[in-house]
């Protein structure tokens, strides 16, 4: 009698553990997708940087798409100075407080620069979460620097300096 006790209390234990872990929510649907698939998926969402500076150098309306003016940067033709106040304003940039800042209203449509007679040295590094392209023109002091980040997955200029030490 003690072993039918005992079996018999098995049995429902099996048995109540069984349609515990078999109710669930007939509207729910497990999906199993792989690690690899997620992953992939999250990285065709981030944009090619090869496929955007190839479209940003060729085509002037998706260049003034992806720049947020004003733009921070650099011109050879003002001379920075202490006052920090200072202020003016031209056709292509303006300056406040000693800051320069290009204007949509006067931007002019980069071009990419072609290094055929390797007269350039051009370089792009990473720096933070950016991508800084150097090009200086062999022999002088001219320099070309554009900054690229990321932003809501998509790459913009961030940053245009263009001088002549």
């Amino acid at each position: 009698m003690k072993n039918s006790h005992l079996i018999l209390g098995v049995i429902t234990t099996i048995l109540i553990i069984s349609a515990i872990s078999g109710c669930t929510n007939k509207n729910e649907k497990k999906v199993d997708v792989p690690v690899n698939k997620i992953s992939s998926k999250i990285d065709e969402e981030i944009e090619n940087f090869d496929a955007f500076h190839d479209k940003f150098f060729g085509d002037s309306i998706f260049q003034i798409s992806r720049i947020d003016f004003p733009l921070p940067g650099e011109v050879s033709d003002f001379i920075y100075g202490d006052d920090e106040s200072f202020e003016m304003e031209n056709d292509e940039y303006f300056i406040k407080n000693n800051k320069l800042f290009w204007k949509k209203s006067g931007w002019r449509f980069l071009q990419e620069i072609k290094n055929e007679n390797d007269e350039f040295e051009i370089s792009i590094e990473k720096v933070g979460s950016n991508l800084r392209e150097h090009i200086r023109l062999k022999g002088t002091d001219w320099i070309i620097v554009y900054e690229y980040a990321l932003i809501n997955k998509k790459w913009m200029l961030v940053y245009y300096a263009n001088v002549c030490y």
